[in-house]
């Protein structure tokens, strides 16, 4: 498959300022109203960095779509050569972000003008949901299939914008404009926008050749779905991601209590290992501790499929975009690259973790499923397909049954932990 002009990426040191995206918490009294439920955190970028006074990068251009003008910005590096085929990457921003911070700070920039990529950076359509009488503006946000119960209302905003038909026909436009290769169209995101890249992936799998989503999981609503084709896929969470959490995609609002949007990191993974075909064990490294950064990047690779699926989990991580290994142990920009290339390579040098072997059986099931594992199993919790605990055993043994024949049909994930590691496992029931 083509994956751009592969020039080696894996020593290259990105000579650019170094920025990251920080999601702050808004103020405690937010959460004295079910309005402050919307302007939480959730999805909302909050950039610490200072943007020195540079010429805007891009041209901003309109786009019809369903009788509205949509906005997105083209970048096309002085490398691009017309004659020869390339590839278009889609940046996708989070929840009241802006295309011009996305592309700005992203630290993609070094790597596309190197690589002769196309970029487009749309932006989302504002949203606004009717609560109590009032209006209120939650900024730009993609129709990622976010649906969101409070209070025994169901909200979700921009639920009839095709924000998939705009993308689709967008990517349409920039391949009669542009020397595209059909095998090389790739989709990033952060939080909402990542969200939107894993329903793209999902809704729109024939175009789409690879997406990376970084703190955005599957939204719950859409996670029974399947995809037309294999995908390559990589995700990126942060295990003290506070926005998006990393068990169960949930927040907590007071006094409303906890709610869950999509799927949890590991499950978001599995989803896409199971379709792939890969197998259930991956190869995993831990990437060297370059920088005093208090955080530890392990890597999982997931293999013998018909496609790829990679997840970078960061221990300590925050819902953040760690963009340069300047400051970080590794850079996101550069491993989003070494993935859409194809040039992570399958060990970066260092101690493999230990690998948590388990079987699962039988699978689907009608009533008990049988768990056995290398190790001792010290805990088993089941969740559903909206993240909630349906389930919870201490075995303290190499195997334990689970009698399912209480839960509604559909999609379980058992995450079973032993002392030297953990796993997620998708139990179907019928």
């Amino acid at each position: 498959m083509f994956r751009g002009k592969g020039v080696h990426l894996q020593n290259r040191t990105i000579q650019k300022k170094d920025y990251i995206m920080k999601h702050k918490q808004l103020s405690n009294n937010a959460m004295l109203s079910i309005a402050s439920f919307f302007k939480k955190v959730v999805f909302t970028l909050i950039f610490m960095s200072v943007i020195s006074a540079n010429a805007q990068v891009g041209t901003e251009k309109e786009f019809m779509w369903d009788s509205i003008s949509r906005e997105y910005i083209e970048y096309v590096p002085e490398s691009y050569n017309a004659s020869q085929p390339t590839a278009i990457l889609f940046m996708l921003h989070g929840l009241r972000d802006s295309m011009q911070n996305k592309i700005e700070l992203s630290g993609m920039l070094p790597f596309i003008d190197q690589q002769g990529w196309i970029i487009v950076v749309p932006q989302a359509l504002e949203a606004e949901v009717q609560m109590l009488g009032q209006t209120f503006s939650l900024g730009g946000m993609w129709n990622a299939g976010m649906v969101v119960s409070v209070m025994g209302l169901t909200i979700a905003p921009n639920e009839n914008v095709d924000d998939c038909g705009f993308l689709m026909a967008l990517l349409d436009t920039m391949k009669v404009r542009y020397n595209i290769h059909p095998d090389s169209v790739f989709f990033s995101g952060i939080s909402m926008g990542g969200f939107m890249a894993q329903r793209i992936a999902i809704d729109h799998s024939d175009k789409v050749s690879a997406i990376v989503s970084v703190s955005g999981t599957i939204a719950t609503a859409i996670s029974n779905r399947m995809p037309e084709t294999n995908v390559d896929v990589m995700h990126i969470h942060g295990t003290s991601d506070d926005v998006v959490t990393y068990d169960g995609a949930n927040f907590s609002l007071d006094p409303f209590g906890s709610f869950n949007i999509g799927l949890s990191a590991e499950q978001t993974v599995e989803y896409w290992r199971s379709f792939n075909g890969c197998i259930e064990t991956p190869r995993s490294c831990v990437y060297n501790d370059t920088k005093d950064d208090g955080f530890t990047f392990e890597r999982y690779d997931y293999s013998g499929g018909n496609a790829r699926v990679a997840f970078i989990k960061v221990i300590n991580g925050e819902h953040d975009w760690y963009a340069s290994s300047e400051q970080y142990d590794i850079g996101y920009a550069e491993e989003i690259m070494k993935f859409f290339t194809g040039q992570m390579p399958t060990n970066v040098g260092i101690d493999p973790l230990s690998e948590i072997e388990t079987v699962v059986y039988p699978n689907p099931t009608a009533d008990v499923v049988n768990i056995t594992c290398r190790q001792i199993i010290t805990d088993i919790d089941v969740y559903n397909i909206e993240g909630r605990l349906v389930y919870h055993c201490t075995p303290a043994a190499n195997n334990c049954s689970i009698r399912m024949s209480g839960q509604k049909n559909g999609i379980y994930w058992a995450k079973i932990h032993t002392e030297e590691g953990s796993a997620t496992k998708k139990i179907i029931v019928k």
